[in-house]
């Protein structure tokens, strides 16, 4: 049975209805981001995941989980997928879209390959969704986000 090392919060700034998860780095120039389209909701690179939003502008809340092995129960909302990056420093952040880490890095154990589950819960009423497409000051949508260990990448 999967055991949870860590669960933490953060909040992000939502840009261009993205923002994203990813390795973190301070002695390189991070990856370029994967191209996102209007129908893609989770866009992958080699270490970096973005998230489509479906606002263009908020900030939003994201619950990162880090366990030692595949978690038990899925995610909190509505399942957006599951993808594999490797973390070649071990690290997690979480990004606005300009890549700027919002928040302390997430520590996940050791460098190489990681599954991300990512969940979404929408805090707005399904009718108030075109009125919110340009953007929002408040917290409109939540993110859970799971991380575990996948084995070698590549």
């Amino acid at each position: 049975m999967s055991k949870r090392i860590l669960r933490t919060e953060r909040e992000t700034r939502v840009e261009y209805a993205a923002f994203s998860l990813g390795a973190f780095c301070l002695d390189s120039e991070p990856e370029d981001l994967p191209g996102i389209g209007a129908d893609t909701v989770l866009a992958t690179g080699r270490t970096v995941v973005v998230v489509r939003s479906q606002v263009a502008q908020h900030d939003a809340q994201v619950l990162v989980e880090v366990w030692d092995g595949e978690p038990g129960a899925g995610v909190d909302g509505e399942l957006l997928g599951e993808r594999v990056i490797e973390f070649p420093t071990g690290i997690l952040a979480v990004t606005d879209f300009w890549r700027t880490p919002m928040g302390e890095p997430i520590p996940l154990g050791a460098p190489g390959g990681y599954r991300i589950r990512v969940g979404r819960t929408n805090r707005f009423a399904p009718e108030d969704l075109p009125g919110l497409r340009a953007g929002s000051l408040e917290p409109v949508e939540a993110y859970h986000v799971q991380v575990w260990p996948a084995g070698t990448v590549g």
